[in-house]
C-alpha cells in the first residue's frame, strides 16, 4: 500500500518542493522515510530544541539507524532491482517504526517538529508521508488517490518524454500534480498542516550523508586536486581568436570581453583547483563550479547579445561532434529518451569491444594511428544511425552553420 507514492517522494520530490531541495540519496529516503531522512542535516537537529542528554539518546538513535541501513544495503550490494524491491516491501511499517523508537529516543516535541521540516522540505506530497500522515488525520483512501495521483503523473511525464516535450509541458504536469493533492485535503487537514508546518526555515537542508567517505577523500588526497572542466566550455571558447573572429567582434568589444573571461577564468582557477588542506569534497566544488558556468553563461548573453551567444553555443556543438548530441541537456532537446540512449550506448560498446579484438594482434604505431582514425569514424557512424531523420535536423539546426575543418581543427588546438 502506497508504495508507488513513497518512490516517487524520494526520485522526484526535487520538481514538487522548494527549488533549494534536491534529494542525493533517494535509496536512503525510501528506507528511513522522508521525516526521518531529515535528521542527516546539522542545521535541522539543531533546531530541535533537545537538551543534552536527548542529543545523546538522537547521537545513539542515529548510530543504530545506520548500522541497519548498511546491514539491510549489504545484503543487496550488486543488485539494485532487489534492493529496491525489498525496500518496498513492509515500507510503512518500517518507518512507523523508526518513528517510534526515535520518539522514545528525544521526545514528542522533537518528533512533531522534525514533522514541520518535512511540511516545508518535501512540499505537497509530505502530507501523504509516513509520520506526517497520522499527525493530520489523513486516511488511507486519501493517501491511495495521492498515490494514484502520483502514478497519473509519471504516466504522463513519460509520455512527454518520449514525445520530447518541452520544459513548460513539464511544469504544467507538476503544477496538475501539486493541484490535485492539495485538493485531496480538507480544510481541517489543511489547517493542521499550516500550524504544524510552522515558520518556514531559512536554510536549505544539507542531506550529502557520506561524512566519513568525504574525510577520507581529504586524507587520500593529493597535495592539489584539479577537478575536470569540459575544454569546449563557453569560457574557454570565447579567448580564443578564431572564435571572435568568426563572431565579428569590432577591436573595443573584443578587448573588453576577453578582459572580462580573463577574470572570470581566474575565478574558474581557483575553484577548479581543490587543495590537500580544503575542507569541502571534490563533489561539493563540483556543485560550486556548477554555479559558476551558469553566473558566467548569463554573463555572457548579457555582453555577446542573442545572435552572437547563439552561434558561440552552436561553435561548442560543433567541436563535441557526433557525440554531443547525446549529451544531458542536448538529447532532451532533440528528443532522444532514455531507452534510444542506453541502446546507443551498447551498441558503442559492442563497436569498441570488436575493434579492440580486431587490434589487439597489431603493433605497428603507423598501422594502429591509421586503424585509430578509422574506428573514430566507424563510432560517429554508430551514432548518427542511432537517431531517427527528425532528430538529426533538430541536432543540425542546433549545430547552425557548418565552420570549415580548418577552422574548427584551429580552433579545438588552442583548448
Amino acid at each position: 500500500m502506497f508504495q508507488g507514492l513513497a518512490v516517487v517522494l524520494s526520485v522526484v520530490v526535487g520538481q514538487m518542493s522548494d527549488e533549494y531541495f534536491q534529494d542525493p540519496h533517494p535509496l536512503r529516503t525510501l528506507y528511513r522515510g522522508p521525516v526521518l531522512r531529515l535528521l542527516d542535516d546539522p542545521q535541522t537537529r539543531l533546531t530541535l530544541g533537545l537538551n543534552s542528554q536527548q542529543s545523546a539518546n538522537l547521537i545513539e538513535f542515529q548510530r543504530g539507524l545506520d548500522k541497519k541501513q548498511d546491514e539491510f544495503f549489504a545484503k543487496t550490494e550488486s543488485d539494485h532491482g532487489r534492493r529496491f524491491d525489498q525496500l518496498k516491501s513492509g515500507m510503512d511499517e518500517r518507518q512507523k517504526r523508526f518513528l517510534a523508537d526515535f520518539e522514545k529516543a528525544v521526545g514528542e516535541s522533537a518528533r512533531r517538529k522534525l514533522t514541520g521540516k518535512a511540511l516545508h522540505f518535501w512540499g505537497d506530497l509530505a502530507p501523504f508521508a509516513v509520520g506526517v500522515a497520522e499527525e493530520l488525520g489523513v486516511s488511507r483512501s486519501q493517501r491511495s488517490a495521492a498515490e494514484a495521483a502520483v502514478e497519473r503523473f509519471a504516466r504522463k511525464r513519460n509520455d512527454v518524454a518520449k514525445a520530447g516535450g518541452k520544459p513548460d509541458e513539464f511544469d504544467i504536469l507538476v503544477k496538475a500534480l501539486a493541484h490535485d493533492l492539495a485538493n485531496l485535503l480538507t480544510p481541517e487537514q489543511r489547517r493542521k498542516r499550516d500550524a504544524l508546518a510552522g515558520p518556514k526555515p531559512n536554510w536549505a537542508p544539507e542531506l550529502y550523508v557520506e561524512s566519513e567517505a568525504a574525510r577520507q577523500e581529504r586524507e587520500n588526497r593529493p597535495p592539489t586536486q584539479e577537478v575536470f572542466r569540459d575544454p569546449r566550455r563557453l569560457l574557454k571558447l570565447v579567448q580564443v581568436d578564431d572564435v571572435l573572429d568568426v563572431l565579428k567582434f569590432k577591436p573595443e568589444d573584443r578587448r573588453q570581453i576577453v578582459r572580462w573571461a580573463r577574470e572570470k577564468s581566474e575565478e574558474e582557477k581557483e575553484l577548479a583547483i581543490l587543495k590537500k588542506d580544503d575542507a569541502d569534497t571534490t563533489r561539493t566544488r563540483a556543485a560550486k563550479l556548477a554555479s559558476f558556468d551558469e553566473r558566467v553563461e548569463k554573463g555572457l548573453a548579457e555582453r555577446l547579445g542573442p545572435v552572437k551567444f547563439e552561434r558561440l553555443k552552436q561553435i561548442r556543438w560543433q567541436l563535441g561532434g557526433a557525440g554531443a548530441v547525446f549529451g544531458d541537456s542536448v538529447r532532451k532537446e532533440v528528443g532522444i529518451n532514455d531507452q534510444q540512449f542506453h541502446a546507443t550506448i551498447a551498441r558503442l560498446h559492442a563497436t569498441i569491444e570488436k575493434a579492440q579484438a580486431e587490434d589487439a594482434s597489431v603493433s605497428d604505431e603507423s598501422e594502429l594511428h591509421k586503424r585509430r582514425a578509422k574506428r573514430q569514424q566507424e563510432l560517429d557512424d554508430v551514432l548518427d544511425r542511432s537517431l531517427s531523420e527528425d532528430q538529426r535536423k533538430k541536432w543540425r539546426q542546433l549545430q547552425g552553420e557548418p565552420l570549415d575543418k580548418a577552422t574548427l581543427h584551429r580552433i579545438a588546438r588552442r583548448l
